[in-house]
Order: structure tokens, then C-alpha cells, then sequence
């Protein structure tokens, strides 16, 4: 039998993953009518269903299942021998996927660095909060927040950066400068979907409901960017604050001791390409880059080459 081309597979497959024509286009980015154009022609040339679309989204038949579960075997093979061609050739990219503060505030400021001493290695970043595949090779290596328990990868902390109260020198002069916990609790407070302030006040033993009284965003860069512009107080750890902080866009706010740090960022990725070269010297390099920047100003000269 004819094997059917490898794109509509892929589309195929990726579809199955997801059980859904919408976000299986945004992966593989092209046009959600390109998808079921694929995914037509690849059960006509099959001769069988695959699948069928419903109100929640798509559902796999019975054929369709094990199809989906041999086709993704075959691609993960494919994409691991690719990548094991490339890392011997010294080819292909180092790609990334990092929590957004990190990846805005700290990585992008600091990859010139990396790009110097590694000319070979070609690094693509994606900001995310998504898990990865990491056995299908979507990802070289990923900074996300707490250990994981896949016993697959392997895992090491970068850092667990102390969290405290930010604003802008205008929103201070304008308003009380807060020197208690309840003078902090009643003031303007900038919220995020991860409700950052709730485990912060926790943290310092204050369990009285938060009321909601500022304005709220999506994640912790959006509510830098608020504090900012003068609409109240953000919390955030130092390595994602530290731009605003050096620039003078922003001020701590100390108003409790000792501060409390976050769960670790944690670097990962699988156990059998932790060895790899581009792997080793990305690791090697950001947790220099890490250590660095938690020292004292004065004591970086001649750490960052």
C-alpha cells in the first residue's frame, strides 16, 4: 500500500493530540481550513473515517486511535533520529520554552551573551506556560516554576529569587507610602490570574481576604509593566524586577523581613539528551547567568564572559 504523504500525518497527529482542528492549527500555525483539507485527503486516501468533529471538538473513532497512537510513534522516531543527525553534524536549533517573566526580563536581555560564546548553537525561545512534549522533541530544554515528577527528564534549580511589593516613585509620591502589612493590604493592588498577592500575604502569616481594589492582568511581566505606569502596587520576584528596579521605573518596597522567596525555577529536559553539547553549555551558561545576577553590582566585573 501507498504510504500517505507526511504532512497530512503530521496534521493528523497533531490533531489527535489536541482534539481540536483550532489548536492544532495555532501549533503547526497555518490556517484552521488548511487542517481539514489534510485531514479529508488523508481519510480519502485511507479509505476510512479518523475521526469526527462535535460540539466540544473532535473525537477519534475506534480506527482513528490506533492510527494516531502508530502515527505518533513513527514521527516521535523520525524527529528523535533527525535531532541525533543534527547533534552530531553540530546542526539544528536549541529550542526553549520558558515562563514568560523569565524569558522577557532575564533570557532576552542576556542571549547576545550566549550567541557570542556559542556561535553554532541557533537558540529559539518561546515563551509559555504550556507543558512541552518532550518525546516528541518539541523542546530542547524548558525554565518553568517547581520540580516535576516525570521520570523521564531530568531536572536542577536555578534559583529560588526572593518576591516582594513594587511601584513607581509617581505612584508613591501620590499616594501613602505603605509601612505595614495592613497598610499594604488596604492599598492599590495590581492582581494576576496566578493570584500572586494571595500567596504572598500568606506567606507572611496574613490570612484576611484580599479585596480586590486595583487592576487585574494576565501574569507577573503585565503587572511590572501596570506598576509602571502608576496604577498601584505589583509583587514580583528580583530577577524579573531587577530591569525596572535598576532603571528606576520602579522601587521596592520593604515593609516585611525577612522577604520570602518563590518556588525554584527549574531547568529541564529529557534524561537521554542531557548530556547533549548545546544542552550542556545552555545550563552551564544560565546558571552563570543566574548566579551573576543575584551577586552584589560590585562584584560582577569579570563573571559574565
Amino acid at each position: 500500500m501507498k504510504l500517505p504523504p507526511l504532512l497530512p500525518l503530521r496534521v493528523f497527529e497533531v490533531v489527535s493530540r489536541h482534539a481540536s482542528i483550532r489548536r492544532a492549527a495555532e501549533e503547526l500555525q497555518i490556517d484552521h481550513t488548511a487542517v481539514s483539507r489534510h485531514l479529508k485527503a488523508l481519510q480519502a486516501g485511507l479509505g476510512v473515517i479518523l475521526l469526527k468533529t462535535t460540539r466540544s471538538g473532535v473525537e477519534l473513532t475506534e480506527v482513528g486511535q490506533r492510527y494516531a497512537a502508530a502515527t505518533r510513534k513513527a514521527l516521535i522516531e523520525i524527529s528523535t533520529a533527525t535531532a541525533e543527525l543534527n547533534r552530531k553534524g553540530g546542526a539544528g536549533p536549541l529550542t526553549i520554552w520558558s515562563k514568560p517573566g523569565f524569558a522577557t526580563f532575564f533570557l532576552m536581555p542576556r542571549l547576545a551573551e550566549f550567541e557570542r560564546l556559542h556561535p553554532r548553537i541557533a537558540v529559539i525561545v518561546r515563551p509559555s506556560d504550556d507543558e512541552p512534549d518532550f518525546q516528541a522533541d518539541e523542546v530542547d530544554v524548558q525554565i518553568t516554576f517547581r520540580e516535576s515528577q516525570n521520570e523521564s527528564i531530568r531536572q536542577i534549580e536555578l534559583c529560588r529569587p526572593d518576591a516582594y511589593p513594587v511601584a513607581s516613585p509617581d505612584w508613591l509620591a501620590r499616594n501613602q507610602r505603605p509601612r505595614t502589612l495592613q497598610e499594604l493590604l488596604s492599598s492599590r493592588l495590581i492582581h494576576t490570574e496566578q493570584k500572586c498577592w494571595n500567596w504572598w500575604f500568606s506567606e507572611h502569616g496574613v490570612s484576611a481576604p484580599i479585596e480586590i481594589n486595583g487592576p487585574r492582568v494576565w501574569n507577573t511581566h503585565l503587572a511590572l509593566e501596570a506598576a509602571k505606569a502608576g496604577l498601584g502596587i505589583a509583587v514580583a520576584n528580583e530577577l524579573i524586577a531587577e530591569p525596572y528596579l535598576s532603571e528606576g521605573s520602579l522601587e521596592a518596597i520593604d515593609v516585611a523581613r525577612p522577604r520570602v522567596p518563590l518556588e525554584p525555577y527549574m531547568l529541564v529536559a529529557r534524561k537521554d539528551r542531557w548530556a547533549d553539547p548545546a544542552i550542556v553549555c545552555f545550563r552551564q551558561w544560565v546558571r552563570h547567568a543566574v548566579l551573576s545576577a543575584r551577586l552584589p553590582r560590585q562584584s560582577l566585573r569579570g563573571l559574565t564572559g
